[in-house]
């Protein structure tokens, strides 16, 4: 009776071995400077053309993030608080502004083409200094 309890428990443990999903897409790291300096923190989306966009977060001038192989537009987005609003709800709400030129984001002519293996991706920015 022992035994049929422990092989019982045994299938149901294994059971659930391979159910979480799994990300196949290739892994692609990278770095971000602006003006040579690496950027703090801010966000990096790849926009496949087809549809569809793959976005992460930039730490320390760092990122990584799982996306399907192919060429892609590369939006790049940090914004700086630079200064203070009085509202209704406080005297001292943040105002930001977008450090990253419209040429990394809105109107990006950024591309890179992520191939299968994955691999890594540096973007050195420069602002319109």
């Amino acid at each position: 009776m022992k035994i049929q309890t422990l092989l019982c428990a045994l299938l149901v443990a294994l059971s659930f071995v391979g159910c979480a999903p799994v990300n196949k897409n290739p892994l692609l790291t990278g770095n971000v400077t602006l003006d040579g300096a690496p950027l703090t923190e801010g966000n990096i989306a790849f926009a496949d053309p087809a549809g569809g966009s793959y976005e992460g977060v930039i730490k320390d001038g760092k990122f990584s993030i799982q996306l399907p192989a192919g060429e892609k537009v590369v939006r790049i987005l940090c914004n700086k608080v630079v200064g203070t609003v009085k509202t209704e709800e406080s005297d001292s709400d943040p105002v930001y502004e977008q450090i990253i030129p419209e040429k990394y984001n809105i109107k990006s002519e950024l591309k890179f083409n992520v191939s299968a293996s994955g691999g890594a991706a540096n973007f050195d920015l420069t602002s319109d200094k």
